[in-house]
Formats: structure tokens, C-alpha cells, sequence
């Protein structure tokens, strides 16, 4: 899937939501992954169109 830097670190984790949810859906995976050591993302995402949802998640990182 991706190959694991060398020096050990991990990478973050963006999770986007679908129609018909929020980014509180992702709670459960949210809380694995950073047991785990990983650093998660969860913006909310208001899907007004598809455009903006578009623009909003590539923003916060």
C-alpha cells in the first residue's frame, strides 16, 4: 500500500466522510489508529456541493 519511512515514523491519516454521516462516524477508527501512534484527521465536512467538500478536506494538513 505505501512503503514505511525509514527512520520509523508513521504517517497521518486523513479520514473523509461520506454523504449521509459526519466526521463523528470515524470515532471507532480514529481511536485504533492513534493507539496504534498514528496521527488522524477528521474534518468535518459539510458537502453543500462538491466543490467546496473538495476544497474544505484539502485544506487542513
Amino acid at each position: 500500500m505505501f512503503d514505511q519511512p525509514s527512520d520509523g515514523t508513521k504517517p497521518a491519516i486523513v479520514l473523509v466522510h461520506g454523504a449521509w454521516a459526519d466526521a463523528s462516524s470515524w470515532n471507532g477508527v480514529i481511536v485504533q489508529l492513534q493507539a496504534a501512534g498514528y496521527t488522524v484527521y477528521a474534518p468535518p465536512n459539510p458537502l453543500a456541493q462538491y466543490g467546496i467538500g473538495c476544497r474544505n478536506a484539502r485544506g487542513i494538513c
